[in-house]
């Protein structure tokens, strides 16, 4: 499992032992989720409605059997 950390979350030990400064570090881009499920519903979100998984959509209703639609949700 792997987590992002924000730098005020490390220990400054950490960061003299590797020798990084807190201005080197590079920011997280992307928008702070408030709620714990909004990542969630953001992919759920897309997997419903992006372009890019139209494709692999269409070949899910037509039966391919490596891919399948769920209540309008890609599975693969």
């Amino acid at each position: 499992m792997c987590a992002l950390l924000h730098p005020k979350q490390l220990n400054l030990w950490i960061l003299k032992e590797l020798d990084f400064k807190l201005n080197k570090l590079a920011p997280i881009e992307g928008e702070v989720l408030d709620e714990p499920m909004g990542l969630i519903n953001r992919i759920l979100t897309a997997n419903h409605t992006a372009d890019s998984l139209k494709a692999l959509r269409d070949q899910a209703i037509k039966s391919n059997p490596d891919l399948e639609m769920e209540e309008g949700l890609l599975l693969y």
